[in-house]
């Protein structure tokens, strides 16, 4: 999913994406009225896996068909397992990115029950339908707003959950890609 990308974006999007927004760095948004909060640096141990104890939020660029990826693990109490929110928006571009849902250009997960030692997760989600406006996207981060419905066993399940509030302010770090490629179904990739 993630090789090789050129981000080109308008220079004033450029000029805003060099640093945080004002209220700093992160992924937030309300799940179903909770809500989720995923703030801080990605870090990965000496094999290349997230830290247990710690949640972060980081978008990783490039990928195979000129996109970004935004994730976020929110850790929970039990040391190692959380939710991860994987989005996935192509071509990389500011502006608005809608109709989202399984198959568009603009795409994603939540996975419950997360382990950082990727040996699997409790269930997942896939966002059905939605909007994203990406506001800003430079070389070393990515700012925007979203909301989704997603639907449980890959969009086929009958379990529903609403993401309201979405908001994401992201430095790019590549070394995410392996850890997200690396989880099933379809090796993790939402290609």
């Amino acid at each position: 999913m993630l090789a090789a990308l050129a981000v080109i974006a308008a220079a004033a999007a450029c000029d805003d994406s060099t640093g945080p927004a004002s209220g700093g760095t992160g992924v937030t948004f309300d799940l179903d009225s909770e809500p989720f909060a995923a703030i801080g640096n990605f870090v990965v141990d000496v094999e290349g896996r997230p830290v247990p104890d710690a949640s972060w939020a980081v978008a990783a660029d490039p990928d195979s068909v000129g996109g970004v990826v935004v994730t976020a693990f929110r850790v929970s109490e039990t040391v190692g397992v959380g939710d991860l929110f994987v989005l996935q928006l192509q071509p990389a571009h500011t502006g608005t990115f809608s109709p989202c849902g399984p198959n568009e250009a603009c795409r994603g997960r939540l996975f419950r029950g997360w382990r950082t030692d990727l040996t699997g997760y409790d269930d997942w989600y896939e966002i059905a339908s939605g909007t994203v406006d990406v506001e800003a996207l430079g070389p070393i981060r990515v700012r925007g707003t979203f909301r989704f419905d997603l639907r449980s066993e890959g969009g086929s399940g009958d379990a529903v959950l609403s993401i309201e509030d979405g908001s994401f302010d992201v430095p790019i770090d590549d070394r995410v890609g392996g850890v997200i490629c690396g989880l099933p179904p379809s090796n993790g990739c939402l290609q």
